[in-house]
């Protein structure tokens, strides 16, 4: 029993130290499923990243005086095998917070190194 009740108040704890303002926090269920939501969409986020499901739109910047293009951005976004697309504030926010990220950085990095390579030959 104390053990549960010790992973509640640490489950309270991470959520109001998101949240600097509260002072107290209390535990409550909404807390737990979260957390639950959290772990499957890491671990749905890195079979993703297996399977090779995020892909890149490369969005071109431009010269605003002379119109040309001078480069672009990859805006990530996650595309699941039914066709459902993930925009990033769905899956970004989680993964930083667990400091997941970089693993996203790389994979997209690889995509647009293959993508550049594949506009050059």
């Amino acid at each position: 029993m104390t053990e549960l009740m010790y992973d509640h108040a640490m489950l309270a704890l991470s959520h109001a130290e998101e949240d600097y303002k509260w002072h107290i926090c209390r535990y409550t269920m909404e807390m737990e499923s979260s957390l639950e939501e959290e772990v499957y969409l890491l671990a749905a986020i890195e079979e993703g990243l297996e399977k090779g499901e995020f892909t890149f739109f490369a969005q071109p910047q431009c010269n605003i005086v002379t119109g040309q293009i001078v480069g672009a951005g990859a805006l990530v976004r996650w595309q699941k095998p039914d066709g459902e697309v993930f925009l990033p504030g769905g899956f970004i926010p989680v993964l930083e917070k667990n400091k997941m990220i970089d693993q996203l950085d790389r994979y997209v990095w690889e995509k647009v190194c293959q993508w550049l390579k594949g506009w050059l030959l």
